[in-house]
């Protein structure tokens, strides 16, 4: 399905085809992207992470992951 015919086709009934925004994440992969995520954001390599990494922009990628 190309990007102008989802577009055209928006509201219908939906089609057996992956979406065009991508695939569903295994748990595996899931996991796997959040661990990355939460590297990142610990940026005191403490293994924890605490209220003013949450507000780095790492911090908060991981928030918006887990919500």
């Amino acid at each position: 399905m190309t990007r102008s015919s989802f577009k055209a086709g928006w509201g219908k009934s939906p089609s057996p085809q992956p979406t065009p925004i991508g695939r569903t994440l295994t748990k595996d992969e899931f996991l796997s992207a959040v661990s990355a995520l939460f590297k990142d954001a610990d940026q005191d390599n403490e293994v924890r992470l605490d209220e003013k990494e949450f507000a780095f922009k790492q911090g908060k990628a991981l928030l918006r992951v887990t919500r």
